[in-house]
């Protein structure tokens, strides 16, 4: 996996910069308002600030490996798809967050 990130959580918000070779965006995670719905998600991600753009959504994950992280989608109009990534807690600094990347494989027998 590729870190393209670092957040620090403070008062329930993740802070952050995503930063590629082309894409360079601070972003800040804020809870989402709790629902009933099963697809709500649990954090809803804004460029700049809290009160930037939604350009995303964020949802609280379990692996018996990772432990506990969080599964981000962001999409914009200038992205070919929307991105999928990993934030995970740093395990040497408890309010350090990394995020990670990985390219998702095609599909076999597709090109």
């Amino acid at each position: 996996m590729t870190q393209i990130g670092q957040f620090t959580r403070l008062r329930g918000l993740y802070s952050g910069r995503l930063r590629t070779l082309t894409i360079d965006v601070h972003l800040v995670l804020v809870p989402a308002p709790t629902s009933d719905h099963p697809q709500q998600p649990d954090y809803r991600i804004h460029a700049g600030d809290a009160d930037g753009p939604e350009i995303g959504a964020a949802y609280k994950r379990v692996s018996d490996k990772a432990g506990e992280f969080l599964a981000l989608w962001l999409d914009d109009p200038a992205l070919p798809a929307p991105l999928r990534a990993s934030l995970f807690q740093n395990p040497y600094d408890k309010k350090g967050w990394n995020l990670h990347w990985t390219r998702t494989p095609k599909a076999s027998g597709l090109d």
